[in-house]
């Protein structure tokens, strides 16, 4: 994530991109974790939160604070090991590469905060997407895109 206050999400603009829906993001990150592509799992993982909290917002837009309060109210809740959501938040919040490539090279720490990611956003996306009017308003108009 960027320094900036506000995060647009946009559906995908470029002809021809494959387009997929939330669920079906979440299957490709099941078969990276599956395959043990851990590094493609953390990265489409790590866009979860400013995924879920966007679709929240009547704008389709986030922030650094909007995603960071996602990650406390549900990864929080699902986290595996006590490490995992502040330093899923690190992660999230900090693009500098040396960060990256520390939380990279703990295999089992790369798939615990994927893993834990994963299951906030399926267990956010089973009541918030289920209940809230906005939420499904955003998820017909959101398409997103894997490279």
């Amino acid at each position: 994530m960027s320094g900036k206050a506000d995060h647009q999400a946009r559906p995908c603009e470029i002809e021809g991109c494959p387009r997929i829906t939330l669920e079906d993001y979440f299957r490709v990150i099941d078969e990276h974790l599956k395959r043990n592509r851990l590094e493609q799992a953390l990265r489409l993982s790590a866009a979860l939160p400013k995924i879920c909290s966007a679709l929240e917002h009547p704008r389709l837009v986030t922030s650094a604070t909007h995603c960071i309060c996602w990650c406390d109210a549900w990864v929080a809740s699902d986290a595996d090991g006590a490490n995992v959501n502040p330093l899923s938040r690190v992660y999230l919040h900090c693009e500098e590469e040396p960060m990256r490539e520390w939380i990279e090279l703990d295999d089992s720490f790369a798939r615990s905060v994927s893993e834990s990611l994963l299951r906030a956003s399926r267990a956010w996306y089973l009541r918030r997407g289920a209940y809230d009017l906005t939420v499904q308003q955003n998820l017909g108009r959101l398409a997103l895109t894997v490279d």
